[in-house]
């Protein structure tokens, strides 16, 4: 599901290795592009998922619509936001989607510390306190946030 991620991921981990850039400005830049590849595929992953629920439940044109709106119903891949969306399907997935996290509460804490410390370089709000390996750490743990998502989603 997050090919891209694991692959840039390796990139970096190599060039890290290769050119003893660790503990360095160069982590840091590779740090950063690294957050926001991350969020980018999670968002895109959600939205995948609502589309293709959608597609699969729903009269031609009622799903024309209501894909046309996703990215007004999804404002966010906070986990508030993501259980609100699911209840939205069905009053009781959020919190089927709430009690599967809180069973994980490493990617709970991961998956929060990806998306906050996306938030901080997208919007210039200081420094990133994540090394590579931290980084590379939360990714593992914050991608079952994004699976129970979609799980909850596709009622498995």
């Amino acid at each position: 599901m997050f090919s891209e991620v694991d692959q840039a991921i390796e990139l970096c981990r190599e060039h890290l290795d290769r050119t003893n850039s660790t503990a360095t400005e160069i982590e840091a830049f590779l740090v950063r592009y690294l957050l926001v590849l991350i969020v980018a595929k999670f968002e895109a992953a959600v939205r995948s998922g609502l589309i293709a629920e959608i597609k699969a439940n729903a009269r031609a044109r009622v799903a024309a619509f209501a894909v046309s709106s996703v990215d007004n119903v999804l404002r966010s891949i906070k986990l508030g936001e993501l259980s609100g969306v699911l209840n939205k399907f069905e009053p009781e997935l959020g919190a089927i989607f709430s009690d599967g996290i809180s069973r994980i509460p490493q990617a709970k804490n991961a998956y929060d510390n990806i998306l906050n410390n996306r938030r901080t370089v997208a919007h210039d709000l200081g420094l990133v306190q994540l090394t590579f390996r931290e980084l590379c750490e939360n990714y593992a743990d914050s991608k079952a946030v994004v699976e129970n998502f979609i799980r909850v989603l596709n009622g498995s």
